[in-house]
């Protein structure tokens, strides 16, 4: 193991009805005017499934409409702005100008990774003296103050409310767009509400990229080498066996108020920075899902449970030994002795047809890339280089066959086993 230093300082609150304590919550955080950040407006055609889903369960009021109610009870000022569900550079500049102007002190982001990503970057750009992106996510500039932040999570899976990280879109050195983290322990939540009953509207797909998203991140933690990690280890096995138990079960009861629960919990347990406690964080998959966003937009959940199988499958003769001890501890595998890598394949195999059972896509073809964006995606390979990898870099090869592998999967369904063509 590693040197380390832990601290997760974020102040959970969970269970039903807690939208109505949110004002003190944010006047105990020092909060008395605040930025309220939701969701921009949907479409009013939804989905389907979200149609026959939210039909059979009685709807949770607005969290923003009760956040409102709860601030005008204390008498706390308040703005209300809509995020974009892919937050820009210059979206963050206007609301640091509106920060500046309205003289707000709290910012307050109800819904998912966009909207809480989007209020800890404008947390930094209010007390940044010069343009915030440049300094912090080009430059790399180590910022040192921030705004406090709040967060009421309605979409789980990126875990952005118990962690130090955020992710804005906007121009690298080389004046190219595309999604840059930025990690600073100042920009830790100070309190995040988890409450079941304001991800009711979410449909039965939407809790399958949450359960892709989760396993992606865990999968990215376990893979990192290092030497004798028995605890973190253990941890994650456990934590990536219950999420594969949730999808599961969530998949045939969607309606569930524990099991949804449970997905609430599981996505703080794999980003509240625990299973990387005294080992390396690799980034390189997270990235990689970034780079296909960039040019497909579609759930990143969906994107993950694409990308994670083929990733392990690109690396796994590198660390048998690890990539195998997957397959056999979580995915259930008999370990081969003669032939750990088989484990490996069979385990990974396993994943993929993990998300096939939840209905997720199993290539990009099947997520609507194009011939055009598929080259495109392969084109964008020797940038992803300098960044795509902390712990397990990877060469150009290595990322082209990746996203090959993730464009030209096929597979057929015979009784209760899936076969690659």
């Amino acid at each position: 193991m590693e040197n380390f230093i832990f601290q997760s300082p974020t102040q959970i609150y969970a269970g039903s009805g807690l939208m109505i304590y949110v004002g003190k919550y944010v006047r105990r955080s020092g909060g008395s005017r605040v930025l309220l950040l939701t969701p921009a407006e949907q479409s009013a055609a939804q989905p389907p499934e979200l149609i026959d889903l939210t039909a059979l369960l009685p709807l949770p009021a607005d969290p923003a409409a009760q956040a409102e109610q709860a601030f005008d009870d204390l008498g706390l000022y308040y703005v209300r702005r809509p995020v974009s569900p892919h937050p820009q550079a210059d979206e963050v500049r206007d609301l640091a100008h509106l920060i500046a102007v309205q003289h707000l002190d709290f910012i307050l982001a109800i819904g998912g990774g966009s909207e809480i990503s989007c209020a800890k970057a404008a947390a930094l750009a209010s007390e940044c003296d010069g343009d915030f992106f440049r300094r912090f996510f080009v430059q790399r500039l180590e910022p040192t103050a921030a705004l406090p932040v709040g967060a009421v999570v309605t979409v789980p899976g990126s875990g952005c409310g118990v962690s130090p990280w955020c992710f804005i879109t906007g121009p690298d050195a080389e004046g190219k767009e595309r999604r840059i983290g930025l990690e600073s322990e100042l920009i830790y939540p100070r309190f995040t509400i988890l409450s079941p009953e304001l991800t009711l509207n979410l449909s039965q797909r939407q809790l399958s990229c949450a359960c892709a998203e989760i396993a992606a991140a865990l999968c990215a933690a376990y893979c990192a080498p290092c030497d004798l990690p028995l605890v973190s280890d253990r941890l994650c096995e456990g934590a990536l066996q219950a999420v594969l138990e949730l999808g599961r079960r969530l998949h045939q009861d969607p309606r569930s108020y524990d099991l949804r629960f449970n997905l609430l919990w599981a996505a703080v347990q794999a980003h509240n920075g625990q299973f990387t406690v005294g080992r390396p964080l690799d980034l390189s998959l997270l990235r990689l899902i970034d780079a296909a966003a960039a040019v497909h937009d579609c759930p990143r959940g969906e994107l993950a449970a694409v990308l994670l199988p083929a990733w392990l499958e690109e690396l796994q003769s590198r660390h048998k030994e690890r990539f195998s001890q997957l397959g056999a501890r979580v995915c259930g595998i008999s370990y081969d002795f003669a032939d750990p890598g088989r484990t490996a394949r069979l385990g990974i195999a396993a994943m993929r047809a993990f998300f096939h059972e939840l209905g997720l896509p199993l290539s990009l073809s099947a997520l609507g890339f194009t011939p055009d964006e598929l080259m495109h995606l392969l084109a964008r390979a020797p940038d992803l280089i300098t960044f795509a990898g902390r712990t397990i870099p990877l060469t150009q090869l290595e990322i082209e066959n990746i996203f090959r592998r993730a464009s030209e999967f096929k597979a057929i369904t015979l009784g209760d086993k899936q076969q690659e063509k």
